[in-house]
């Protein structure tokens, strides 16, 4: 029986490691890859601003559904809560009549929503219905600086 020795068809010069010209073509792709990360983290950034302004829009809009919803017998017979230039700072800690009960709680609210960027806030009454809108600025993902307009609007019957 004979075994046979295996001979390699390589040649020394091979072994000694990688050329110049691979070396660089790996930095180039490396390169080009964390870009790639970067201008990903940035988007995703941008889209976490907007989902935390859209979270806090429906909180004070839920918000305000509450405190009508808490108030709903002069809710549905004044108009009190109908124009947020209904808004004044009473302190409640002595006691406080339901109309000044909605001044405050409108005030209150409007200090919250000017917390958005560039916040507004509207309630309109139809019937027994509320409208509760919440308006913001949010930064345009597509072009730099500028700004697109978003907003939050429930309907509630107390």
């Amino acid at each position: 029986m004979s075994l046979f020795a295996h001979k390699s068809t390589y040649s020394r010069k091979a072994a000694y490691g990688f050329s110049m010209l691979e070396v660089l073509i790996a930095l180039v792709v490396f390169s080009v890859s964390l870009l790639g990360l970067a201008l990903m983290q940035n988007s995703s950034m941008q889209g976490l601003s907007g989902s935390g302004q859209l979270s806090d829009a429906v909180f004070l809009a839920e918000d305000m559904a509450e405190r009508i919803r808490a108030n709903r017998r002069h809710a549905l017979a004044a108009s009190t809560y109908d124009s947020i230039g209904n808004a004044a700072d009473k302190d409640c800690s002595t006691g406080c009549t339901s109309a000044e009960i909605a001044a405050k709680d409108l005030n209150d609210w409007q200090i919250a929503v000017q917390n958005l960027s560039n916040g507004a806030a509207a309630i309109a009454r139809t019937g027994d219905a509320f409208n509760i809108t919440v308006r913001w600025n949010e930064k345009n993902q597509d072009t730099a600086g500028d700004t697109v307009a978003k907003f939050y609007a429930i309907r509630i019957e107390p």
